[in-house]
């Protein structure tokens, strides 16, 4: 693969199968080490292993361990290593990443979505080459589509090739579609209108109590769903309107008003530049299983769950 010599280059690199990994990641690992350049492997534990298995043992590299596991967790720690790297070094760096096979479900795609169209801004400011694997065997077709619009090159063991089907982040993320969640096709078991933080908490730990949900994630999700009635509360347009389902094992709630929402595109992912404001909804993006933005015509509206849904 070409890299420029300045800037962020971000990359689909696609394989078949397990057998498919190999050929795709190690002569990519390897012309970074050839490079003197640091390389960071954020896959999944059983492909990590594969890949520290084919490499000779002296080579100096860093894994991130359970580093997808949700969009602003990698944001923040991807930032964190390039920063640190721009401080001490003129040179690029490389990483490669994959996601975890659960985050390609339709269901559970959306917030990967975002996260691969807003990195092509949000790693702009730095020299490296990063290529996020995905295997053509196990990833939805729709999902592939988004990978093409989202990544400038797409890159397979031979080299790299521009994506004509590439957009700009922004023309990209006011496009995106988000499915409902299963959940919400029954009615909500808990509907509050004009909820002030302390009541929408209450509200959600009264559904809580009947499910059977870790009780650690339940907070999360009492902590996100406050932030989100407070953001709606300052900066939406009334009525304010917080549904509760509860799933089985997952608890689901949306938060919608009349609103345009945040005008930031990339909101979630990073906290604003210039202060406090923004961290509220970048602390939902952190502790939350899932957190979808919703957009129409009728106003903005974010949906945080304590899981993704099955595939």
């Amino acid at each position: 693969m070409t890299d420029a010599s300045t800037g962020f280059v971000h990359a689909a690199g696609f394989y078949k199968g397990d057998e498919g990994l190999l050929p795709l990641v190690v002569p990519f690992v390897s012309a970074g080490l050839v490079a003197d350049e640091p390389v960071v492997i954020a896959l999944g534990d059983a492909h990590a292993e594969i890949v520290r298995a084919a490499l000779p043992p002296s080579a100096d590299v860093t894994y991130l361990a359970d580093g997808y596991a949700r969009p602003a967790g990698i944001v923040a720690a991807l930032l964190d290593v390039l920063h640190t790297h721009s401080e001490s070094s003129p040179g690029r760096m490389r990483i490669v990443g994959e996601l975890a096979p659960q985050s390609l479900e339709p269901g559970s795609w959306g917030p990967w979505a975002r996260y691969e169209a807003a990195v092509n801004h949000l790693y702009a400011p730095y020299s490296a080459t990063a290529m996020c694997a995905y295997d053509t065997v196990t990833t939805p077709a729709a999902v592939l589509a988004d990978i093409a619009a989202t990544h400038p090159s797409l890159a397979n063991g031979d080299g790299a090739q521009h994506s004509s089907h590439f957009q700009d982040p922004v023309t990209f993320l006011g496009g995106l579609s988000v499915p409902p969640d299963p959940a919400e096709a029954a009615s909500p078991t808990v509907e509050v209108m004009d909820p002030d933080p302390l009541s929408a908490r209450e509200a959600v730990r009264a559904v809580a109590a009947g499910c059977a949900v870790d009780p650690d994630a339940v907070e999360d999700l009492v902590v996100g769903v406050s932030e989100i009635v407070t953001n709606a509360m300052l900066y939406g347009r009334a009525p304010v309107i917080l549904r509760v389902w509860a799933a089985g094992d997952r608890l689901v709630a949306t938060v919608s008003d009349r609103g345009r929402g945040p005008a930031f595109p990339y909101a979630g992912l990073v906290p604003l530049d210039g202060g406090v404001g923004g961290r509220g909804l970048w602390i939902t993006h952190q502790i939350c299983g899932q957190v979808d933005h919703l957009a129409d015509g009728d106003g903005f509206g974010v949906r945080l769950a304590t899981s993704p849904p099955a595939g």
